[in-house]
């Protein structure tokens, strides 16, 4: 009789473990996207890549992913070829490297969207600059 009961004490806490595994492992994951640059370029007195870091933060701010991503736990890195003009305006956007077709159309139409950033001075004057963007979605 003690034996039975050790047995059934052991299947019902394997099951309740297994149980609440399963449970923890069906949430939703939800996406994480991490925006790095990868064009540096020496920072000399008279240089601002502020419009890199503004075009990382609107992009990250805006970007919803499409549920693919979740779906079907897709992980990778989009690069992103982005020309500005020296105003800071955002002229033509190429996906470089993707994962995904829908994933690299929802990136670069964000981009799109966000229009103009500040532009990117060299040596004191505001020049037409291609920058290249790796989006990382986990």
């Amino acid at each position: 009789m003690k034996s039975l009961f050790i047995i059934l004490l052991s299947f019902t806490i394997v099951t309740i473990g297994t149980s609440q595994v399963t449970a923890e492992n069906n949430k939703e994951k939800e996406a994480k996207v991490v925006l790095v640059s990868n064009n540096t370029t020496k920072n000399f007195k008279g240089n601002s890549f502020e419009g890199v870091n503004q075009l990382n933060s609107k992009l990250k701010q805006h970007l919803n992913l499409p549920a693919i991503v979740t779906q079907e736990g897709l992980e990778g890195v989009v690069l992103v070829n982005v020309n500005l003009d020296a105003q800071g305006m955002i002229k033509k956007v190429k996906v470089v490297k993707g994962m995904h077709k829908e994933v690299d159309k929802t990136i670069s139409e964000t981009i799109r969207n966000i229009k103009q950033v500040d532009p990117i001075i060299i040596r004191g004057k505001a020049v037409p600059k291609t920058i290249q963007l790796s989006v990382v979605v986990e």
